[in-house]
């Protein structure tokens, strides 16, 4: 007997959950800051109608809200609070505490990086200028719609005690790659029983792992916020179709990218000292990133890049062909991020612990690309424009320390990761390091791997539900 499919409440969801509106190129992400929280729950009663929930996708624009702990606590939420949010959460991202778990600190001078950071959340300093209350997303098909739009809800904020902090632009092309050339969005995990679609049982995971008040893969509901009603005294599950959402501003160093792998790719051969090897610059990024630029699995296909555009999305380390076997490096930021099958022998079970530490995506890439054309053979003769460009890295999960910072501290940054010695990850690692690339007769390793990626903002929101920002708005 088929087992019946779970019912959910995608009225009560804002529509970020279902969906990363992905047919919506144009994108802001306003950080605000709450200045008279009275004002702010009339600006909240505003916003509500206009919000986009995941019944389907014909918001445009499409709005989401999400907040910070200290813009909840500015609201009133906290003094209603019966069982409270994550600690990590209420922390926040930029907490020294946090900060050294996910490699945002110096260690040479013993202080947090993020205290110089942009924006950010935080909980002990509220005072701190930089620190933010909301986050609000908006998505369009166009850039007039984008305007339109950002100009209405500005003003909207700004006369009901809320202010505008920064605006985060996007920039998103038609190659659908992020600045180091990479095709990019592949590999997510496909929600039980949310849509039509289906996938490899392998890569399906339960709802509760992204959103609250349903099963987990533990097969239980997640730990979940609740209030105490002002009014009825009644208790009232705030944080029921509602998740956590986790957002990094990460600068690219392009230029700084392509160039060592230029380094790294000199031809010595028939007299030509000092010449680039655009193949085997391309060979060597690719394993980095554990995908050829098209984004087919090195996996697949390990000795050429095959030149074409794809979604595939095969890793699996012991279901390669036997003569493919081991050619993508456990290093690779793709099985580093998702090692599926490759924690130990025991695929089953190793599907098992890498589906307990799941996040879904939803970030957006900024600044100008280095290269219009993203063609490798263009990074490499490109010289430095010296702009800013990177990715706001956005994803939810609905518990932040077995999620989210598993996969930064233990898998991404972790230099002995999977039985390695000094290798980190040269995609979104925080640290230098090495790469070693598995091949005969003898292994390669590269050494002295500089940084790539520098985190300039980041926060731990709560992406409630609609309910739960009617309650915020009333309070």
């Amino acid at each position: 007997m088929t087992a019946a499919k779970q019912k959910y409440e995608f009225n009560e969801m804002q529509g970020l959950i279902k969906r990363g509106y992905g047919t919506k190129k144009f994108t802001d992400f306003i950080l605000l800051k709450i200045e008279d929280a009275v004002k702010a729950k009339q600006w909240l009663k505003l916003l509500i109608p206009q919000l986009s929930d995941a019944t389907a996708d014909k918001f445009d624009p499409a709005i989401n809200v999400a907040f910070t702990h200290a813009g909840l606590d500015k609201l009133g939420l906290t003094a209603h609070i019966q069982n409270n949010f994550l600690r990590e959460f209420q922390e926040g991202m930029a907490d020294e505490t946090r900060s050294r778990l996910l490699g945002d600190y110096d260690w040479d001078k013993q202080v947090s990086i993020a205290d110089s950071w942009e924006w950010k959340d935080a909980a002990k300093d509220v005072t701190d200028g930089n620190v933010i209350d909301v986050l609000l997303m908006v998505y369009a098909s166009a850039q007039q719609i984008l305007d339109a739009t950002y100009s209405r809800v500005k003003q909207e904020a700004s006369v009901n005690g809320v202010r505008e902090f920064k605006r985060l632009l996007t920039k998103s092309n038609d190659f659908l790659k992020e600045h180091f050339g990479f095709h990019d969005g592949i590999s997510q995990p496909t929600i039980k029983d949310f849509s039509d679609r289906t996938d490899d049982e392998d890569n399906t995971i339960n709802a509760g792992e992204f959103v609250l008040g349903y099963s987990n893969q533990y097969d239980i509901c997640p730990e979940s916020p609740e209030v105490r009603s002002p009014v009825t005294n009644e208790v009232f599950d705030f944080g029921r179709n509602g998740t956590y959402l986790v957002m990094r501003q990460m600068e690219q160093d392009v230029k700084g990218f392509w160039d060592f792998i230029a380094s790294q790719s000199k031809d010595d051969s028939n007299g030509s000292v000092g010449k680039v090897d655009e193949g085997a610059a391309v060979f060597l990024a690719s394993r980095m990133v554990g995908r050829w630029p098209g984004g087919t699995p090195v996996a697949t296909c390990p000795d050429a890049d095959p030149g074409k555009e794809t979604d595939e999305n095969k890793f699996l380390y012991h279901s390669v062909a036997p003569e493919h076997f081991g050619k993508c490096p456990v290093g690779s930021h793709v099985l580093r991020s998702n090692p599926r099958d490759f924690l130990g022998t025991n695929k089953k079970e190793s599907i098992k612990l890498s589906n307990h530490h799941r996040i879904l995506r939803r970030g957006r890439s900024y600044g100008k690309p280095l290269v219009d054309s993203m063609q490798c053979k263009d990074f490499l003769c490109t010289p430095n424009d010296n702009e800013e460009r990177g990715l706001y890295f956005m994803c939810l999960n609905t518990n932040i320390s077995r999620q989210f910072e598993f996969i930064q501290h233990t898998w991404i940054n972790n230099e002995k990761f999977n039985g390695m010695y000094n290798d980190t990850d040269h995609i979104a690692g925080s640290y230098p390091g090495d790469f070693t690339i598995p091949q005969s007769p003898v292994r390669r390793h590269i050494t002295n791997i500089p940084v790539f990626v520098r985190v300039r903002g980041g926060a731990y929101f709560f992406l409630p539900s609609i309910s739960a920002l009617k309650f915020l708005s009333e309070l």
